[in-house]
């Protein structure tokens, strides 16, 4: 638990993750105690959020006073230290943007909090209030900075935004403010292209429909900055967006005319998407999270990749072929590549339990194209909109596809063992196979098979 003091003298409760900028020994500890003591906080539960100190006790008002009024006071002095400091950044630098941006206008890049002080202050020990100085600064400025979401609170590492986003984000809040052509006839095929989704008929699955649209109604290179700066709004994290981008999405909407008064002027990211949606830059079935950092990240990682190279199966000659031999998967019904399989053979040694592991690696030398990029994918990726393959099956060249359900011979790594009289596995085999009459289960024919007569809802 730790304490927060305002400008005001009042004092909260808080947690210590929550302190985005630490002084040490801002308040010597024995005041600290002392507040301890006072309002009997020392074996409390930390509140999740900041809350205000618990009621002082009548006797102890008097003393509880006399502490904090050095805390302010100290407070104080601290801000008179860091106003200065603020004040010689801007007498000594025009824009701490220009100095810290990336040379490629189209890149983000990262700064150290401590590293932008030393340079605006010209010294290797910059002072407490010079580093606050230095965060605020940065803080403040959410048009050109972010807080890092990913490690700011244990490095205080700051995001530099892309030249060209800061570019966009000034243009297009200067086309709403001033409602300039470029604006209003975004505004115009908008409405129009809402109107056209409307009209299309409701389906409950995705489904392909051949719609024309007048060549007037496509898009140009501003309207696409328009479309990006609505983007942006609705994939970006709260407390991170630029002022302008976060107060003017809310006005595109409203100036459309075509959503109802419980959506706007105030709309949430989903209405947002909606609008996307409705003028065709998103689809129905995508998300939102997949739009946003992580999802852009994984889009990279799985895009389509032509299989290159030439896969041969190094255990051809050796394959146990195991025929019409029925072989059962059990996976979930959207699954494309299986795993794995069972099957029983009985012989007159006796019954035969045979594991079949799919086996494309066989194919893929340890450092081919594929190879590299499966490791890098790690598993096949299945979202509620779209399946990412760890392997590119949808190439036609490459044809180490496992068991895959468009396959008709499997390539397989076979585990079998022959079950003795007790159940004990008096042999076993371990063989590289083929497997070709494959029958997919999935989990609900497993369920009814095992226990036909139990409902579903129990």
């Amino acid at each position: 638990m730790t304490y927060a003091i305002n400008p005001r003298g009042r004092l909260f409760i808080c947690r210590v993750p929550s302190v985005i900028f630490v002084l040490p020994n801002f308040a010597p500890l024995p005041k600290v105690t002392h507040l301890d003591s006072i309002l009997g906080t020392h074996s409390e539960q930390t509140p999740k959020r900041p809350d205000r100190i618990p009621d002082i006790p009548q006797d102890r008002i008097p003393e509880f006073n006399e502490t904090l009024n050095d805390l302010v006071l100290h407070l104080h002095h601290f801000r008179i230290e860091t106003d200065k400091a603020m004040k010689a950044i801007r007498q000594n630098h025009k824009s701490i943007y220009q100095l810290l941006k990336h040379q490629d206008s189209t890149k983000t890049t990262s700064v150290f909090m401590p590293d932008v002080a030393k340079m605006l202050f010209e010294t290797e020990e910059p002072s407490y209030a010079e580093l606050y100085a230095t965060h605020k600064s940065l803080a403040d400025d959410r048009v050109h900075f972010v807080p890092d979401s990913t490690k700011h609170l244990e490095t205080a590492t700051f995001l530099v935004r892309a030249n060209r986003d800061v570019l966009l984000v000034a243009r297009v809040t200067n086309w709403i403010r001033e409602s300039a052509p470029e604006f209003e006839a975004f505004l115009d095929k908008s409405r129009k292209l809402i109107a056209l989704s409307r009209s299309l008929p409701s389906t409950t699955i995705p489904t392909k429909l051949d719609v024309e649209v007048p060549s007037e109604l496509y898009f140009n290179g501003n309207d696409r900055n328009i479309i990006e700066f609505v983007t942006g709004y609705v994939t970006g994290r709260r407390g991170f967006l630029p002022t302008d981008l976060y107060a003017l999405t809310p006005l595109i909407l409203k100036r459309t005319g075509m959503y109802p008064s419980e959506v706007v002027p105030h709309p949430n990211r989903d209405a947002a998407r909606l609008f996307l949606t409705e003028i065709g830059v998103w689809q129905p079935s995508e998300n939102i999270p997949s739009h946003m950092d992580a999802g852009l990240s994984i889009q990279r990682i799985y895009e389509e990749q032509a299989a290159t190279e030439t896969y041969d199966d190094a255990s051809a000659g050796i394959r146990h072929d195991f025929g019409d031999m029925p072989v059962y998967t059990i996976d979930d019904a959207g699954a494309h590549e299986l795993d794995d399989g069972i099957s029983v053979e009985q012989t007159r040694q006796g019954v035969w339990l045979h594991i079949h592991i799919a086996n494309p690696s066989v194919f893929l030398p340890p450092e081919s194209h594929i190879a590299n990029l499966a490791r890098l994918r790690q598993t096949t990726l299945y979202l509620p909109d779209r399946m990412y393959p760890m392997l590119p099956i949808k190439d036609e060249r490459f044809s180490a596809k496992g068991f895959s359900k468009d396959s008709q011979a499997m390539p397989t790594m076979t585990f079998s063992a022959r079950l003795a009289g007790d159940g004990n596995i008096a042999e076993y085999k371990v063989r590289p196979g083929i497997v070709r009459n494959v029958n997919v289960l999935t989990y609900d024919n497993v369920d009814k098979a095992i226990f036909p007569t139990q409902s579903n809802e129990s």
